[in-house]
């Protein structure tokens, strides 16, 4: 994912006026002020992404979180946010992830090496593997494709002041070491209120708060029905289909932001059983400010870290790893990878399966998918929207942003708005459409 030029975009949405596509064609949206800032998230295009975070598939069974990171060969284990039991696709349950393989891959090493561990990857779940490696007594050596730290977690000031184009919530406040690593390192958190809501049609009408609660009620007892009555190997979608759930253009948008906003990928691509068997988290949600970087930074500190080095192959020796780069090849004595699941399906993170007896392992890792959530992240000269923290958008095209968040503050008016699964997928290879699009939807708000 690249931030996007700032000029670019913003003289291509002049060219038109502040235009809109839609159906292929620019109708224009005259009522919406054009913005002075934008940046467009591709995490789908991410070659060292390959989406945002990782599903289930359809008929896969929970069993395959702790299938994948079984340590093989006694050197090789895998670890991320994908295959958290409690927390899957959060920032906190990638931590934990990788401070088990590192305890798990400790307790499996039978002699002693003075040759580092390899990590691949240099993600929250990397850095949290190498750090409690260190703590182990271990030596330990960092590798990562991207010319930064971070991963998924990717924190731009291009519009004069960070804003996160990647992880951004902490979800379950209550227990979570997050909010006080976070606390640590001078970064804001702000409670989402999920009742601070205003629900608008294409008309600018606004739906009733109690017709919004009903439908969001009547999507939670058509998913308990369905999992009641559906079979473990149909999807989310085969299973609402079976109990009727509704096509409304409201229980659409219910459907969109509750589930494929929240879980980056469509119904039929969710696993009707265990798509939301996560932990419920407690303490509420907050959104971070001011620079997630920073904490990716401190959980670097004193590692040694090889940076721009794509793997290009990842094999056992005959007493240890050794990992294949355009740097040269790295020697080891075991290797953790965090490479997102996306990135193991593609090939992009080429691993001697079969050489590590790990073929259990990448079965396992085939059971789930990459789902992908993007952002538009918009900056105004002034603010056109209802004083709300959240505003949701029905019947947009394609149901795409159909979700947005107020990021303003008392100089900065500043839209994020949220489109998942095929949706985003699909988005126009030009920012600046996607832009538009994203104005299109914006202009209920006025």
């Amino acid at each position: 994912m690249a931030d996007v030029s700032r000029r670019r975009v913003l003289q291509s949405i002049g060219a038109f006026g502040g235009a809109s596509a839609l159906n292929g064609s620019v109708q224009f949206a005259k009522r919406i002020p054009t913005p002075n800032g934008a940046l467009v998230t591709h995490w789908n295009l991410d070659p060292w992404a390959r989406g945002s975070y990782a599903v289930l598939r359809p008929g896969a069974t929970w069993g395959a979180h702790r299938g994948a990171t079984r340590v093989a060969a006694q050197r090789f284990v895998l670890a991320g946010e994908a295959f958290d039991q409690v927390a899957p696709g959060t920032m906190h349950g990638a931590l934990r992830s990788g401070r088990q393989a590192a305890n798990e891959l400790h307790a499996a090493i039978t002699m002693t090496d003075a040759r580092p561990v390899l990590i691949i990857g240099a993600g929250l779940a990397g850095l949290s593997a190498a750090q409690r490696l260190r703590q182990l007594g271990h030596q330990v050596l960092v590798v990562d494709a991207r010319n930064r730290l971070g991963g998924r977690v990717a924190t731009s000031r291009t519009l004069g002041r960070p804003v996160e184009l990647g992880a951004a919530w902490i979800h379950g406040t209550s227990g979570n070491e997050l909010v006080n690593l976070v606390a640590k390192q001078g970064i804001s958190q702000t409670p989402t209120n999920y009742d601070d809501l205003v629900v608008r049609l294409p008309s600018r009408s606004t739906i009733s708060p109690s017709v919004v609660a009903a439908a969001q009620r009547q999507l939670s007892s058509a998913v308990e029905k369905a999992q009641a009555e559906g079979e473990d190997s149909m999807s989310l979608q085969a299973g609402l289909d079976r109990v009727a759930y509704p096509s409304t253009a409201l229980a659409n948008w219910a459907l969109t932001t509750e589930i494929v906003d929240e879980y980056a990928d469509d119904p039929v691509r969710l696993n009707l059983e265990h798509f939301n068997n996560d932990e419920d988290p407690r303490g509420g949600d907050v959104m971070v400010g001011g620079g997630l970087d920073r904490l990716v930074a401190k959980l670097a500190a004193g590692l040694p870290l090889r940076l721009s080095c794509p793997a290009t192959a990842i094999r056992p020796t005959a007493r240890g790893v050794e990992v294949a780069t355009k740097l040269g090849v790295f020697s080891g004595s075991s290797v953790v990878v965090t490479a997102p699941i996306g990135v193991l399906q593609s090939g992009g993170c080429p691993i001697d399966w079969n050489g590590f007896g790990a073929q259990s392992q990448f079965a396992a890792m085939q059971q789930f998918s990459m789902g992908d959530l993007e952002k538009v992240i918009l900056t105004y000269p002034k603010k056109f929207w209802p004083n709300h923290q959240l505003m949701g958008l029905v019947g947009t095209p394609s149901q795409r942003f159909a979700e947005v968040y107020d990021l303003s503050t008392p100089t900065q008016p500043m839209l994020v708005a949220f489109t998942a699964g095929a949706a985003a997928r699909s988005l126009p290879s030009s920012d600046a459409q996607t832009v538009a699009l994203a104005q299109l939807a914006l202009s209920a708000l006025l």
